[in-house]
């Protein structure tokens, strides 16, 4: 990889802004609202469109020492530069692999030494980095996240990675729940703009029962927890009026997992796309649109680096599906510095693990957040 490629630092921006955030993709298909998923095909690589990413996030605890305590983020990213239907000129790669470009990012918060690690890779198709079509294979240098089976052939994912060639994470996840199908309703797809490629496939795994090792400074800590996986595909995923958005995923003690994301357009407003989706304890999902809840800031962080001023404690206010009854939650980040600054791309965001108090002040659960296009504005580029 070579970091001052034109080339690649072109694409690398069109991964996160042009294609996250809306811009023309003629030519790449658009997710199809009667799809049918075939497993585990459908966790493969789906090379036609023009985006698509697998992540997994956790929080670990050491074997043995419960409070030593671990948030983690790995995400490996495909951008198709472009379309099948190209023309042969258009297709044409002048350099080695240059039609699947491949990135990702692994993050490890330490919480009793506070310290956050992390680590952005790019790579070409072929040249150190892949990913397979019939089921989940992904590599980029030697960052691995694969699908195998145990003996009675129940789904297990396998991480091995490292952070600056020191830290290493060698993690195993297997599924507690079955996988959830976000979908607008009675759809295959998810819906984030008016526009009608602002959409994906959109799978997810809520809760997996995480075990392995973590190797830090030399020394090799047992470590288990818990993950959720997401999994999206598309070729031009939100409307092109957002300028950044806010998302989180909550594990609750209960059994229960919450995800909620609001979409920040022009001026702090929120896109009516914007939901927050409830899934119980059989993996029944309800769903709250915008006007059904409330995403208040409740805390912030500047980043001594970028600058950026995250709102990084958040409380969400919500009618509970099970007693009808209003909800209160916040949101507390564990560690206030988990901000991911890639230089390859230029892209920032803050992604950190927290913990889920009720309005009591009771623990409830535990929370990833993610907080994009608050170090500069997401818009594409002209």
């Amino acid at each position: 990889m070579k970091r001052s490629t034109p080339f690649l630092l072109q694409t690398m921006y069109g991964l996160l802004a042009h294609a996250l955030i809306a811009c023309a993709h003629a030519g790449f298909p658009n997710p199809d609202p009667d799809y049918v998923f075939s497993f585990p095909k459908d966790h493969g690589n789906h090379p036609a469109f023009k985006i698509e990413w697998w992540y997994v996030i956790g929080h670990l605890y050491a074997d043995t020492d419960s409070q030593q305590r671990y948030g983690f983020q790995a995400t490996f990213f495909r951008n198709r530069e472009h379309p099948v239907s190209a023309t042969p000129q258009q297709a044409a790669s002048p350099t080695f692999g240059e039609t699947q470009i491949y990135m990702a990012h692994m993050s490890l918060t330490d919480l009793r030494a506070k310290k956050y690690q992390h680590e952005t890779r790019l790579n070409r198709d072929g040249w150190n980095a892949y990913s397979r079509e019939n089921t989940l294979d992904l590599r980029n240098g030697d960052w691995t996240f694969h699908l195998t089976a145990d003996d009675n052939n129940q789904e297990r994912f396998m991480l091995h990675a490292t952070i600056g060639g020191v830290t290493r994470l060698q993690l195993q996840f297997q599924p507690l729940k079955p996988r959830v199908l976000f979908g607008e309703p009675g759809s295959s797809v998810s819906i984030k703009g008016d526009e009608p490629d602002a959409r994906s496939y959109y799978i997810t795994y809520t809760r997996l029962a995480t075990n392995g090792t973590l190797t830090i400074d030399d020394q090799t800590i047992p470590v288990s927890g818990e993950a959720w996986m997401d999994h999206e595909i598309s070729s031009n995923q939100v409307g092109a009026e957002i300028k950044g958005w806010d998302w989180t995923c909550i594990q609750f003690k209960d059994g229960r997992e919450l995800k909620a994301y609001r979409l920040r357009t022009e001026n702090t407003q929120i896109s009516p796309h914007s939901r927050l989706i409830w899934i119980d304890q059989t993996n029944t999902l309800t769903y709250r649109k915008p006007d059904a809840y409330e995403w208040i800031e409740d805390g912030y962080w500047t980043s001594p680096e970028t600058g950026a001023r995250y709102p990084n404690r958040v409380i969400l206010q919500t009618k509970d599906p099970q007693t009808q009854q209003t909800v209160r939650y916040s949101i507390i980040p564990l560690y206030a510095a988990q901000e991911m600054t890639d230089t390859i791309s230029d892209i920032q965001y803050w992604e950190g693990a927290c913990t889920v108090e009720d309005a009591a002040g009771r623990t409830v659960g535990n929370a990833y957040l993610e907080l994009t296009g608050y170090a500069k504005d997401l818009s594409p580029r002209q």
